[in-house]
Formats: structure tokens, sequence, C-alpha cells
């Protein structure tokens, strides 16, 4: 006799899920995927091959229309180098809610992120975002 734990049909499901998702949307492509399962809770990091504060937000952007109640996030890595911009929101599917977090990392710049101190993170709105995608040089 065969068994399957229910970690195993969570993680599947779960991916069967992002699956679905990627397949029915035309988005960037993920440079990196990531699902966590843990008893009834998966989680699914998604890693943008974009490294451009512009391209970044722009593939972030892509992917927030197409998820509900997106919460957005610029946090600034302890060494200070890096700023990684983040989406974060749910899938939703007949067999449950899988969190989703969508993120990219870019070059620091003080005049981008003036008041992001290394280690710091903060909420911005989709509407900086949009800023970010027009206003930055590719």
């Amino acid at each position: 006799m065969i068994t399957t734990s229910t970690i195993g049909v969570i993680f599947v499901q779960a991916v069967t899920m992002l699956a679905a998702h990627l397949a029915d949307h035309t988005l960037p492509e993920p440079a990196a995927l990531r699902v966590n399962t843990r008893g009834l809770h998966s989680e699914v990091t998604a890693q943008l091959h974009s490294t451009t504060a512009p391209t970044v937000a722009r593939d972030l952007l892509t992917w927030a229309d197409t998820v509900p109640a997106v919460t957005a996030q610029a946090w600034r890595v302890p060494a200070g180098d890096r700023v990684h911009l983040s989406i974060a929101s749910t899938l939703t599917g007949p067999t449950g809610t899988i969190e989703l977090d969508v993120f990219g990392a870019v070059d620091y710049n003080s005049a981008h992120f003036p008041d992001l101190q290394a280690g710091n993170r903060r909420t911005v709105s989709l509407g900086q975002l949009r800023a970010w995608a027009a206003a930055f040089d590719v």
C-alpha cells in the first residue's frame, strides 16, 4: 500500500496552483522559484531576472495586476549595497490559498532610496512602483 503524506499533497497543490497562475497570465519569467510547505501552510517565492529599479518595478507591477490585495515593500539589505523590491499577495484556488512573494534586487542608490537605511524595510505603494518604473533610467 502506497501512502502520500499530507505535506506532499499540499506541496503538489501549491506547485499546481503556481503553474496554473503562470500559464494563465503573461508574466516575466522568474529566475528562481521556491515553494515551502509546512503543515497546511504553503509559501511561494519568485525571484525576478530583472536587476534595475525600473525593470524590477515594471515586472512587479505586471505580477501585481494578476493577484488580489498586493502589499509592496522595499528592503535594504544589511550590507547596504542592494535593495529588494517586492510584492506580497496570495494565490487562491479550489484546493486552498498560498502566500506569494515576488521580488527583485537592485543596486542601492541614495538618490532613488534616500530614506532607506541599511537593514530597514518600508511599505511602498503601487503608485511608487509606477513612479520608479517611469522615472529611473534603464
